[in-house]
């Protein structure tokens, strides 16, 4: 039994090569951690243009940040893992490039670069054999910038990144079959012939005086209308959407999963935002709808302020809180 197996051991040795393919996977392969896959796609789901007023270089969008994994199958030799940026040699035009944003470091990826990712050391567990595999995580998102100067183009032009490769995983040396391919999913941009300007009025809402009496903790005290109202500046008629998101400013924090603003200076109150028409709430630091994609140019929208209890048993004074509106073209 030993001298059988020996000589079925010494005939593996001297078959294997490192280049070898009789393996249904090939030596220092990446790949996702969840399975042999090859390609990957973000799950990016967004439409974004920018108007044609943007200097050139501005960065209009970025996507959250995500923590992804890859595997690479071990060989017989120590080998460095790269971030190969459009390894298709994508031309997207002269309006907008795409950028990423690896482990908190910015590259675009016209550049063509390759990033270093980590360096994998030999399988030394059973020398000469791919039988396992090692991985990683590292933080990614998505940007857009302007490329073509301010005043440029004339009309619209759109770009469908969905088909788009950001980048590939894998040793130098390897063809893309043998490299974990990453993708955005669903994202298209352009640019657009039309700028709007988008005003909110009152900008600031008073409550009045509030009696706090009776204060019961959830409950509303008062509400207030505020209009947020769109111009547009188009040479031609343009179909686009505008979204809005509310940060809060260095005097309130956010409480109800990010359905409250609350004053740092009194946190017996809370106020909360609700589209007029449809008395949905309106979440801080989420993006919503300020006006659908239409081709008018001029729109208005109003919303509601409520101002609610948050104890019962509230403190006395004034209060002060803010929010910054941050505007996305759709």
């Amino acid at each position: 039994m030993r001298l059988t197996l020996f000589a079925i051991t010494a005939l593996f040795a001297c078959w294997y090569t490192p280049e070898s393919h009789a393996y249904p996977w090939s030596p220092y392969t990446c790949d996702t951690s969840w399975g042999s896959w090859n390609v990957q796609e973000l799950g990016i789901d967004d439409s974004v243009l920018v108007p044609k007023s943007v200097p050139a270089g501005t960065i209009f969008w970025r996507s959250p940040e995500q923590r992804l994994d890859y595997n690479c199958w071990l060989g017989p030799t120590s080998f460095a893992v790269y971030f190969f940026l459009n390894p298709n040699n994508t031309n997207l035009g002269p309006d907008v490039d795409v950028g990423v944003t690896l482990d908190g470091r910015d590259y675009l990826t016209s550049s063509k670069q390759k990033v270093h990712s980590y360096t994998f050391s030999a399988n030394n567990s059973l020398p000469g054999q791919i039988s396992h595999n090692d991985g990683r995580s590292y933080t990614v998102s998505v940007y857009l910038v302007k490329k073509s100067a301010a005043g440029l183009p004339e009309k619209d032009t759109k770009v469908s990144l969905s088909n788009f490769t950001l980048f590939r995983i894998g040793k130098e040396d390897r063809p893309i079959a043998q490299s974990l391919s990453v993708k955005p999913g669903r994202l298209d941009t352009g640019v657009i012939p039309c700028q709007s300007t988008v005003s909110i009025s009152p900008t600031t809402i008073d409550f009045g005086s509030v009696s706090s009496s009776n204060a019961t903790a959830g409950q509303e005290i008062a509400r207030r209308t505020f209009r947020i109202a769109e111009q547009r500046t188009c040479t031609s008629p343009t179909i686009y959407g505008l979204n809005g998101m509310l940060t809060p400013t260095g005097n309130a924090t956010l409480a109800d999963n990010q359905g409250t603003l609350v004053p740092n200076d009194n946190s017996s109150v809370g106020i909360s935002i609700f589209d007029q028409e449809s008395q949905n709430p309106i979440p801080f630091q989420r993006q919503f709808t300020i006006t659908p994609s239409v081709d008018t140019a001029g729109n208005v929208r109003e919303f509601d302020a409520s101002l609610k209890w948050r104890t019962s048993t509230p403190k006395l004074g004034e209060f002060n809180a803010g929010a910054v509106l941050e505007v996305f073209y759709r």
